[in-house]
């Protein structure tokens, strides 16, 4: 209805409003301008050199001033710089992105790093814990006059040197 060419996307998006989301939309066909070549008037434009970023016609590129470059079809290199483009407008995007308050990014790694040290003093525990069991059982076996094994008396020092890293851990919380 608006007689307006539109790609798809800015299409959708200029019809998204209410008045005027009643118009009927057809195909997109884009208009096609022959451009004259630099060097043969004569013959329209059809590839890209690629290092000299020229667009000239086949005529130049098979037997002409351009034989030694590297041509691409016009269409394939727009393409191309499309992407590049694209990608260098992200890369702008994410720079430009707000990098949020550095306090609060240091009090999420601090939970983390904490979170992740009371789950290895938690396994840590465990492990200890299941080997005081055992050697209170071979205790058991022992009569008392018999001296204190010096692995109890290792994880009697582990586990006050993981008390005290606790203790260390809830302060700074």
């Amino acid at each position: 209805d608006c007689k307006v060419h539109l790609c798809a996307t800015c299409s959708a998006k200029i019809h998204s409003t209410k008045a005027l989301q009643k118009h009927v939309i057809g195909p997109y066909h884009p208009p096609t301008v022959a451009v004259p070549c630099p060097n043969h008037p004569d013959e329209s434009v059809s590839l890209f050199v690629d290092d000299l970023g020229l667009c000239v016609c086949a005529k130049c590129v098979t037997n002409g001033l351009y034989q030694a470059h590297k041509a691409t079809p016009i269409r394939d290199a727009a393409l191309a710089k499309k992407k590049e483009l694209l990608s260098a407008v992200r890369g702008l995007a994410d720079l430009c992105a707000p990098a949020g308050d550095p306090a609060s990014k240091a009090k999420g790694d601090l939970r983390r790093y904490f979170a992740t040290l009371r789950k290895m003093l938690d396994q840590r525990e465990a492990e200890m814990l299941a080997e005081a069991e055992a050697l209170a059982g071979k205790l058991g076996e022992q009569s008392p006059a018999k001296p204190i094994p010096p692995a109890v008396t290792s994880l009697v020092g582990e586990t006050r040197r993981l008390l005290s890293l606790s203790s260390d851990a809830d302060v700074i919380q």
